[in-house]
């Protein structure tokens, strides 16, 4: 499913466990944001858990999730557009 704008997002993560994931795998990985209805994703694993329940496979529980969320760049005219400054700097 794509977003309401029909986009797609590439997210290069500065967090040990999805860096290692990617490594191990040796691939990128395919994934979606985990909201539902509108409400707010959790930042606690075990939140995430319990409001997905028998939804998803496995939670790596890496412990809160700390910081802001993604800097998010728009790549789809001829110039760079910063749609949320996040925690990722811009330019670089």
């Amino acid at each position: 499913m794509l977003t309401k704008r029909h986009e797609c997002g590439i997210r290069v993560p500065d967090h040990a466990i999805a860096q290692a994931l990617v490594t191990a795998l040796g691939r990128p990985i395919i994934n979606t944001s985990a909201a539902l209805d509108d409400r707010p994703t959790p930042a606690d694993p075990r939140d995430f858990e319990e409001l997905f329940k028998n939804q998803v496979d496995a939670v790596i529980d890496g412990g809160p999730v700390p910081g802001r969320p993604s800097t998010i760049i728009s790549l789809i005219d001829d110039e760079p557009a910063v749609l949320r400054e996040g925690a990722g700097p811009w330019p670089v």
